[in-house]
C-alpha cells in the first residue's frame, strides 16, 4: 500500500502534468476553432466576390445590352457611310 507521503508526492508530481496536458488540449481546441473560423471567413469572402462578379456580368452582358451595342455600332457605321 501507498503511504500518505508517497501518495502526496505522486499527486504533487502528477497534478502539474495533468494541468499542462489540460492547458495544451484547451489551447489546441481554441487554435483549431480559430483556424476553422478564419477559413470560413475566407470562403465567405470568395463567395461574396463570386456573387458580386456574377451580378456584374449579368447586368453588363445581358442579351438586350448586347443587341443594343450591336445596333448602335451598325447605326454608327451607317452614319459614317452616309457621310462619305
Amino acid at each position: 500500500m501507498f503511504s500518505y507521503g508517497r501518495l502526496r508526492s505522486i499527486f504533487a508530481f502528477a497534478f502539474p502534468l495533468f494541468l499542462a496536458i489540460l492547458y495544451t488540449l484547451i489551447g489546441f481546441y481554441y487554435y483549431q476553432s480559430h483556424q476553422t473560423r478564419q477559413a470560413e471567413q475566407v470562403r465567405q469572402h470568395w463567395r461574396d466576390q463570386a456573387a458580386l462578379m456574377v451580378s456584374r456580368v449579368r447586368s453588363e452582358y445581358s442579351t438586350s445590352l448586347q443587341v443594343e451595342k450591336c445596333l448602335r455600332s451598325v447605326v454608327e457605321n451607317v452614319a459614317k457611310f452616309e457621310g462619305i
